[in-house]
């Protein structure tokens, strides 16, 4: 892993598996014209291929309800690349997890957001990783 002098990843991270419009529409039960404007999800789009969509979004039940509040709300400031790089980031203010962890972990959606609020997507406050003992991450 390639990591700044200040102990930051350089650049976004962006963690897979992706989905197509189509299989997000399947497993939403949605047609696949509305899953564009759904502001509870995040894309990556490309200009000569069509957008994917992060597959941790989703449980068996559809969009993850807690992950889809904070998206919803993150996307009013911040790009789609932003929030799925700062979910995937450990946070001081999460118990030095990842907001993505923490969410999945049944962690309040309210806190979550205050989290970007104070340290959001593309204010470089990350947790130094590196310098985290094994026992101390708690990320996943």
């Amino acid at each position: 892993m390639i990591v700044g002098d200040n102990g930051i990843l350089p650049g976004p991270v962006l963690v897979g598996h992706f989905l197509t419009r189509n299989q997000v529409a399947r497993r939403v039960g949605i047609a696949a014209t509305e899953v564009v404007d759904r502001p509870d999800l995040l894309r990556i789009g490309g200009t000569w291929l069509e957008e994917v969509y992060f597959a941790f979004q989703l449980d068996k039940a559809g969009v993850r309800q807690s992950l889809g509040i904070v998206v919803a709300h993150l996307r009013r400031v911040f790009d789609d690349e932003a929030i799925a790089d700062w979910l995937v980031r450990p946070h001081p203010a999460l118990s030095t997890t990842t907001p993505l962890a923490w969410l999945a972990s049944g962690g309040a959606s309210d806190r979550a957001t205050a989290a970007a609020e104070s340290a959001g997507p593309n204010r470089s406050r990350w947790v130094d990783t590196t310098r985290l003992t094994p026992g101390q991450r708690k990320d996943t």
